[in-house]
């Protein structure tokens, strides 16, 4: 893939990601919240009803995962990530 297409498709994904999550810091640590409570709970700390582990993990699913229409080669690799300085005391939901 040439470093031209590469750019275009990095800007394609930083567009979509600006125009979807413009609270970049603040899904962070909801997301980070909620893992948190998973591992939590996987480590013993925490219970968690079965119910509950459904819904955190359809939240992290419908809420933190992007959609792009993009044709790609089955070979592309894409790596997104938000950068963020800290986070907060853990608060769970």
């Amino acid at each position: 893939m040439s470093n031209k297409l590469d750019q275009k498709i990095k800007s394609l994904i930083d567009t979509k990601a600006s125009t979807i999550n413009h609270k970049a810091f603040y899904h962070a640590q909801f997301a980070s919240t909620i893992i948190n409570q998973l591992n939590d709970f996987i480590d013993g700390k925490l219970i968690l009803s079965e119910e509950r582990i459904v819904a955190l993990l359809d939240h992290l699913v419908g809420y933190y995962t992007i959609t792009l229409d993009i044709p790609l080669s089955i070979d592309t690799k894409i790596l997104r990530a938000v950068k963020f300085d800290r986070l907060d005391n853990r608060h769970y939901l």
